[in-house]
């Protein structure tokens, strides 16, 4: 045999070798898809308490989240456990901005775009929300409605996990703004600003006396809201 044949050979050893340890490779994979498993929240025996799905073990923390617990900006609470007073952030057009865009985005189905508890979910027939710009809650801390916004209030579901820290203390500002507007004191304003105003109130007010017209539709089965 030659030295050519030889080294053919060998190759061709090798390489049956390996098509011989991927056809175990693949097989042993096979058998994993056929492995004992169960979905998720699925009971089982395997533990006591008869639950698949297992708790956390005290103490842990996700990556990420350590020192959030203690820390002012992540709960809205001081040392002592009260609200902030005041929220965190500067007060600027870029924090009202941010703050309005979140708010319309996350707030206003439910609360509407002023915060009367007015938005497009109330008006489907769910429970009506809180109104924002209530006097009641102009009295509370900045510190009560970031924890609100992040942990939920009755029949609101918390939002800590949906809207970083940051945007929810922008979304407190705008709602200050919000609150602002309906109780500024119109001598406060300059002659510009108390012209538009009177301006936006009369053409309000048409607008009024159009919505409290009865409503027509093309189907006789269409219920409207009470009071819209």
């Amino acid at each position: 045999m030659s030295r050519h044949e030889s080294f053919s050979m060998h190759n061709r050893l090798a390489i049956l070798s390996l098509l011989a340890l991927a056809m175990l490779f693949i097989s042993g994979c096979d058998n994993m898809s056929d492995g004992a498993r169960v979905k998720p929240l699925e009971p089982t025996g395997f533990f006591e308490d008869g639950a698949s799905s297992r708790p956390l073990v005290e103490g842990t923390v996700a990556r990420g989240q350590l020192g959030r617990q203690s820390d002012p900006f992540y709960t809205g609470r001081d040392a002592e456990g009260m609200g902030l007073a005041r929220a965190p952030i500067d007060l600027d057009i870029i924090s009202l901005t941010r703050g309005q865009e979140r708010f319309n985005i996350h707030c206003s189905p439910c609360h509407g775009q002023i915060g009367f508890g007015d938005g497009m979910i109330f008006q489907r027939g769910f429970p009506k929300p809180a109104n924002l710009t209530e006097a009641r809650l102009m009295a509370v801390p900045d510190g009560h409605l970031f924890d609100v916004i992040t942990n939920g209030f009755g029949k609101m579901l918390p939002f800590g996990s949906r809207i970083e820290a940051g945007d929810r203390w922008a979304i407190v500002l705008y709602v200050r703004a919000l609150q602002l507007s309906q109780h500024t004191d119109v001598a406060m304003l300059d002659a510009q600003d108390a012209k538009a105003l009177r301006e936006a109130g009369a053409s309000g007010g048409e607008a009024g006396e159009a919505k409290n017209k009865p409503a027509t539709s093309q189907h006789s089965d269409t219920v409207m809201p009470e009071g819209h």
